[in-house]
């Protein structure tokens, strides 16, 4: 636990002062690669000794169950952090924030920022950051989410379940924060899995949503 309330620390001290200022003076560095010419460079000083100032996705999976048992000054931080994220500014950064710098002239593509997916489709990233996303309650007024819930209430059956789209609970080779692997173990050849699986998201944001009430 000690790491993560460093962590907290870190991310509160940055994103407090509202700075999306991130980027570096591009022309002083050499040697910078052609397929990056279109990215900026991160400021060093944001990731010295590889601890990141700034919000990655992996953060928001530590925030989203610190705050549901830590103290009302802790919950505030982390409003702090996630109001840094929600904010029109974070979406004009870089995708995957831009170029790290190491050492003289190595550069390196850097991922992992915590942007909010477009959610004009029912995607398994989508589906997946709902639900990540409803653990903070203030994020629940914000647009994107609510028109992201709304999108999955598009999908409910004239029973009460849902029928999420297939591609939304995906399962394949991929990195975890990206909804590359949304199967519940269930066995998809069977008429009523996605079915299922479908309903067992949805209820579980619900169960979230109804604590917060």
């Amino acid at each position: 636990m000690e790491f993560i309330h460093n962590r907290l620390d870190t991310l509160y001290q940055f994103t407090k002062e509202k700075n999306y200022d991130i980027y570096d003076t591009e022309t002083k560095y050499k040697g910078l690669p052609s397929s990056f010419k279109n990215r900026r460079v991160i400021k060093q000083k944001l990731y010295k000794d590889g601890n990141f100032r700034f919000p990655l996705i992996y953060d928001l999976y530590g925030l989203s169950v610190m705050i549901e048992t830590e103290d009302h000054k802790t919950k505030q931080k982390i409003e702090c952090i996630i109001d840094y994220i929600l904010d029109p500014e974070y979406e004009r950064l870089d995708n995957g924030y831009g170029i790290l710098v190491n050492g003289d002239r190595h550069y390196y593509a850097m991922g992992w920022d915590a942007k909010l997916p477009n959610c004009e489709q029912m995607s398994a990233e989508v589906l997946q950051r709902l639900e990540l996303m409803s653990h903070f309650k203030h994020a629940t007024v914000h647009p994107w989410f609510k028109k992201a819930y709304s999108k999955v209430q598009e999908y409910i059956t004239d029973i009460g379940a849902y029928s999420l789209p297939k591609e939304a609970l995906q399962e394949r080779a991929g990195c975890y924060v990206l909804g590359r692997h949304m199967s519940l173990g269930e066995n998809r050849r069977k008429k009523r899995a996605y079915e299922i699986e479908s309903t067992f998201r949805v209820l579980k944001i619900k169960k979230i949503l109804e604590s917060h009430l």
